[in-house]
């Protein structure tokens, strides 16, 4: 807020302020409007019609002396958003001053929905476990043999063959593989997830459970499943790490630079903290 009495009418800084002030310019009044002309700037009390009981913002301790002294300013860009201010005289507080308050309509820009679930990431890692590869095979050579049953008199275009292949592989993904749970964890394995999803459920029982004696004992088994999923990441990166070094000299070897790029980008510049020592 701004100490200065503006005057009714003032066509030198016709862009700074309105023709709605209350009282003479002084000073300090004309030292604001300068400074709102250069900065472009707005004096708002200035713009909207009111009584003059709503104008004025102080009161003299003797209730003689009464003038618009306190100012809302705003950007000049904003100005068609301010709808209006005004002085309340009733507000209950212990000053000579009274409570000045703007209205504004804002149009804000739309921001997009980051929230929403992105792209699923199949866990394709999965299939270098020879358990989870052999029921994948089977998984796919049961589905196409079911697929190789169906009605020739059935649609037996290209496009439905095509339809038909696609969804196969992609539901027996779904099932046998799953999707990645978190993108900066791709290197744990589902043992790993296995231990992690004990340790969620144990979790739950602990907070769920009344009986203190319970609860305890259940407290002490999550905390040693917790010491597991520990153990298990910490070689399950590790073990990740001295992957990496192998498969980007494969890649340089076959002069395929992309990868090796990536991967070198991936685990040692994004990541100076992954280095083995």
């Amino acid at each position: 807020m701004c100490i200065s009495e503006l005057t009714k009418v003032n066509t030198e800084h016709k862009r700074a302020m309105g023709k709605e002030g209350h009282g003479v310019m002084n000073e300090n009044g004309e030292r604001l409007a300068n400074m709102c002309s250069t900065n472009g700037l707005v004096i708002g009390g200035t713009l909207f019609k009111h009584k003059d009981i709503h104008k004025i913002t102080w009161n003299s301790p003797n209730n003689r002396d009464k003038n618009q002294i306190d100012h809302i300013i705003i950007d000049g860009k904003w100005r068609r958003s301010l709808l209006d201010i005004r002085a309340f005289r009733g507000a209950d507080v212990n000053s000579d001053h009274h409570l000045v308050i703007a209205k504004l309509q804002l149009k804000l820009k739309k921001v997009p929905d980051n929230n929403k679930p992105g792209r699923k990431i199949l866990h394709v890692n999965r299939l270098k476990e020879p358990e989870i590869k052999e029921k994948f095979v089977i998984e796919l050579r049961n589905r196409f043999r079911v697929l190789e049953e169906i009605d020739p008199t059935e649609d037996n275009s290209i496009e439905k063959k095509w339809e038909n292949i696609k969804e196969v592989y992609q539901n027996t993904s779904e099932k046998i593989i799953g999707f990645r749970k978190s993108s900066n964890k791709q290197w744990l394995t589902s043992d790993t997830w296995k231990a992690i999803d004990e340790r969620a459920k144990l979790k739950e029982k602990v907070l769920s459970t009344r009986s203190s004696r319970l609860k305890e004992q259940t407290q002490k088994e999550y905390a040693e499943k917790d010491k597991e999923v520990k153990k298990r990441a910490r070689k399950d990166k590790r073990n990740h790490l001295e992957e990496r070094p192998e498969e980007a000299e494969k890649a340089a070897a076959r002069s395929d630079l992309s990868i090796f790029y990536k991967i070198t980008k991936k685990n040692y510049v994004d990541n100076p903290n992954n280095h083995l020592k």
